[in-house]
């Protein structure tokens, strides 16, 4: 299966579109047909660790504790849990991952810490560069370029 991540719902719906218009949106993911699967990251599915999670005592704050030094680790945002949890079963089957986050130090976060928390190795992922999810404005803007979705 060929897994392609998107930042945000939005995206993932026209990014659908394009791979085939006559796609099937299911929970948590869009089914492009012929094994190609587009899902998204509704922004940070992941927090990092507070102190706390290392050392329960570190949760009251006091000066002689300062300064505190912790590894960096991530943990599921509660509120993105259910949508962490499809993008991470899909991440499993998936044979080939196209990461299409978006351009910005945020968007590359976002799929880095994805898939440092799933022990996926991130390289062999393919980066997916989209500028502008409306393709026939782009088809409108260049001559040169078919304003076919296919």
């Amino acid at each position: 299966m060929r897994l392609y991540i998107c930042e945000k719902p939005e995206v993932a719906k026209h990014l659908a579109a394009v791979i085939e218009p006559s796609n099937t949106p299911k929970h948590g993911y869009i089914d492009c047909g012929s094994g190609q699967i587009v899902t998204w990251c509704v922004g940070h599915l992941l927090s990092l660790k507070d102190p706390e999670d290392f050392t329960p005592e570190l949760k009251q704050w006091r000066l002689e504790d300062l300064p505190m030094r912790w590894q960096v680790g991530y943990k599921p945002n509660p509120k993105t849990k259910a949508q962490l949890n499809v993008v991470l079963k899909l991440l499993r089957s998936a044979s080939q991952v196209f990461s299409a986050t978006d351009i910005d130090a945020a968007g590359q976060a976002i799929a880095d810490e994805l898939f440092e928390y799933a022990g996926y190795p991130s390289d062999s992922v393919s980066r997916i560069l989209i500028n502008d999810n409306n393709p026939k404005k782009n088809c409108k803007s260049s001559p040169t370029r078919s304003c076919s979705t296919k």
